[in-house]
């Protein structure tokens, strides 16, 4: 059997992950601040009011939100649209443009860009169906830059797992929710990812259980990938527990 497919992640997200996403990072204020923060740490901001963005894997916005903040006109692509809800509604809050377009596609087919910046972030890469998906999405992101424009990418090195009572992970809790997850090893390339989400009901906690499949992406291959795409590695760095890079597309082969 085939695993992950774009279908069964999908519904883990509508079934569990969706409706506590935000709460499960924390809330939007935080997460912004933070991606903002992360992105203008590598030198990420627009040239000009015309400097365009495509987040890829959106989500409520944590990535769309900063990116708009710091001036870049905003295309956000997710496959929920729950999620992108919420993004369409804090960036109206917030006075804010971002384009929220509901696309199971990764980089969505009707977005050729060129795009002066892509992000592609939060597990978002180790959450396609495969391999040849995850490097498909670089290549493709490497065509659709502006000349100097950047490639932003954050992932899990799941590569390593934790054995034991060790891959039972806390993930946020507070007086009304629980959310845990457990890490199951499938095959050299693919870990099983099962979230258990307790929450209040009544005088007691009702649970719900999912799982869904991500990949295992070595740093060395997301490399590879990058170079073989024609871009330049201007950072390689771990932030937050996370693999980033940022890639220019300012060297072509």
């Amino acid at each position: 059997m085939t695993e992950p497919t774009d279908d069964v992640t999908t519904a883990h997200y509508e079934r569990l992950l969706a409706p506590v996403y935000t709460w499960m990072i924390g809330g939007l204020d935080g997460a912004v601040a933070s991606n903002r923060a992360l992105l203008e740490r590598y030198g990420v901001a627009p040239a000009a009011d015309a400097s365009s963005a495509l987040d890829v894997g959106a989500g409520p916005g944590p990535q769309s939100l900063a990116l708009a903040g710091l001036g870049y006109r905003v295309t956000a692509l997710d496959p929920s649209d729950a999620l992108l809800d919420e993004l369409r509604a804090e960036a109206e809050r917030r006075g804010l443009a971002v384009e929220a377009v509901c696309d199971a596609a990764p980089l969505g087919d009707r977005h050729a860009g060129p795009f002066d910046v892509i992000v592609c972030m939060t597990d978002t890469l180790v959450s396609l169906p495969d391999a040849v998906t995850a490097r498909g999405l670089i290549a493709d992101a490497a065509r659709r830059l502006a000349p100097g424009g950047r490639l932003v990418l954050s992932w899990r090195d799941l590569t390593a797992l934790p054995e034991g009572d060790a891959r039972f992970l806390p993930v946020r809790s507070d007086g009304d929710r629980i959310l845990t997850c457990f890490l199951e090893a499938i095959d050299d390339a693919r870990v099983r990812v099962h979230d258990l989400l307790h929450e209040r009901a009544g005088d007691g906690f009702e649970q719900r259980v999912s799982s869904y499949v991500k990949l295992r992406l070595a740093p060395a291959t997301v490399d590879r990938w990058l170079e073989e795409a024609g871009l330049s590695v201007e950072a390689a760095d771990v932030a937050r527990g996370m693999q980033v890079r940022v890639a220019n597309a300012a060297v072509r082969r």
